[in-house]
């Protein structure tokens, strides 16, 4: 499959990630508590004890989002872009996985991570502004 058509599956499952993303937020604590620290916390409250990079990356982030809208920006919604990104890169990466190294077929493959990526769990948790799909990815 050519780079191209890659990258084009990757930005169109993003954004159904994040055209789709639940809005029922009553079971995302997490989500609002890691989204006030990249906005607000300073040094030392940036470092999670399971997750050390993860809000560090997230404040970075955060600044470049800020310095391409040339104003502030609130640290949820990147957050849950950022959480959609990884959920498409994962689908990608995974049915690369499968077609290639692993030697599943390119249609196997593709039909496997449409499983994934159209599944329940996933797509409930796809856009939310959590760990979940950035660890999945890396």
């Amino acid at each position: 499959m050519r780079l191209r058509t890659i990258i084009l599956v990757g930005l169109a499952m993003a954004g159904v990630y994040a055209l789709t993303a639940a809005r029922n937020h009553t079971e995302a604590e997490d989500a609002f508590d890691f989204a006030w620290k990249v906005g607000h916390a300073r040094g030392a409250e940036l470092l999670h004890p399971h997750h050390l990079a993860y809000l560090p990356a997230m404040r970075t982030l955060c600044a470049a989002a800020s310095a391409l809208a040339g104003r502030p920006v609130r640290a949820h919604p990147v957050l849950a872009a950022a959480g959609a990104a990884c959920a498409a890169g994962t689908v990608v990466l995974f049915a690369l996985l499968l077609g290639g190294p692993l030697g599943a077929g390119r249609g196997r493959a593709w039909a496997a991570a449409a499983g994934l990526a159209f599944s329940y769990c996933f797509c409930s948790d796809a856009a939310a502004a959590e760990i979940y799909t950035p660890m999945l990815l890396f």
